[in-house]
C-alpha cells in the first residue's frame, strides 16, 4: 500500500512535480548536474544543447533507470542521437498502478538540438522540447517549449555555460512545467582529472549548488565520478563510472537521496 501510494504522489500531482527530474542519463546524474559547462558529446542531447556544436561524427545512446529500489512499476528510459551539430533525444517515465488509481502514469521529453559556434571560444544551442503527460483519468496532454544553452572555453583549462529549461515558461494543463536556469563552471587541468560546479535558480524554489568529479583511473579506458547536491534541506549524493572499449561506452550512475531508496542509471554509447 505505501509504495502505490509513493508512486500516485508522483504521477497524480501538478505538471509541476512530474517533470521535476529531467536529468536521468547516467553521466549526467553521476556528478549530480554539476556538468553544465562541460557537457558534450551525446550527453548534451539531454543536457545542454551547446555542447553539441563540439560534434562530430554519429553517437548513439540509450539508457534506463531504474527508481527508487524496491518500488515497482517506476522507471525511465531515454533514447539519444547526434549528427555532427544536431541532436535528438526521447526520454520516457512511467508507472503502472492498480487499485483505485489504476493504469498506465507517464512523462516525456522530445528533444530535436541544435549547436553552433559562434568563434573558437564561444557556441550556442537551441533545443524544441515537447513535453508529454499521461494520466488514465485525464488522457494525454502535450506541450511544446524552448531550451536554450550557451558555452565558451576559456584560457585553455576553464570552461563555462548557462542553460535555460523551458524559456517559454510553458504550461501542461493549467500547471506551470518547471522553468530553471543553471550557470556552471568545469575546470581541467589535465586529461586525468575534470572538477564541476553549479549553480541552478528556479521559480519558488531555494538555489541549487551542485559540485562534481571525475577521474581517469585507467586512461581511456576507465573512469569514475561523483557529485553532491545542497538544496535548503535537500542533500543528494551521487556517484558512477564509465568503461570505454574502442568505439563503445557502458555508463552507470548511483543515486542517493537521504529521504529516498537508492536509483540506478545505466547506459550504453556508441560512437563513430
Amino acid at each position: 500500500m505505501k509504495r502505490y501510494l509513493f508512486l500516485l504522489l508522483i504521477f497524480a500531482g501538478s505538471a509541476l512535480a512530474m517533470f521535476e527530474v529531467q536529468n536521468e542519463e547516467p553521466t549526467i546524474l553521476g556528478t549530480c548536474f554539476s556538468n553544465v559547462a562541460t557537457g558534450k558529446g551525446i550527453q548534451a542531447a539531454f543536457f545542454n544543447p551547446a555542447g553539441i556544436a563540439d560534434n562530430t561524427g554519429i553517437s548513439s545512446e540509450f539508457f534506463f533507470k531504474s527508481e527508487y529500489s524496491g518500488i515497482d512499476g517506476l522507471k525511465t528510459m531515454g533514447l539519444g542521437l547526434t549528427y555532427k551539430r544536431f541532436g535528438l533525444s526521447i526520454v520516457e517515465r512511467r508507472a503502472k498502478l492498480s487499485g483505485t488509481y489504476s493504469g498506465g502514469f507517464g512523462e516525456g521529453r522530445y528533444a530535436l538540438s541544435f549547436g553552433n559556434k559562434l568563434n573558437d571560444m564561444l557556441s550556442y544551442g537551441v533545443g524544441l522540447k515537447l513535453y508529454k503527460w499521461q494520466d488514465p483519468r485525464y488522457g494525454t496532454s502535450l506541450s511544446p517549449s524552448i531550451d536554450l544553452g550557451f558555452r565558451g572555453e576559456f584560457y585553455r583549462y576553464w570552461s563555462v555555460a548557462a542553460l535555460w529549461v523551458n524559456s517559454t515558461a510553458s504550461t501542461l494543463r493549467g500547471d506551470p512545467i518547471p522553468s530553471y536556469v543553471s550557470f556552471g563552471v568545469g575546470f581541467a587541468p589535465s586529461d586525468v582529472a575534470r572538477t564541476y560546479f553549479s549553480l541552478t535558480s528556479a521559480k519558488a524554489r531555494q538555489l541549487s549548488i551542485s559540485l562534481g568529479e571525475e577521474v581517469n583511473i585507467v586512461k581511456d579506458i576507465f573512469l569514475i565520478r561523483g557529485g553532491i547536491l545542497k538544496e535548503g534541506d535537500l542533500h543528494k549524493f551521487n556517484t558512477g563510472f564509465t568503461v570505454n572499449y574502442r568505439n563503445i561506452k557502458v555508463i552507470y550512475a548511483l543515486s542517493y537521496d537521504e529521504h529516498l531508496p537508492l536509483s540506478h542509471s545505466v547506459g550504453i554509447i556508441y560512437r563513430r
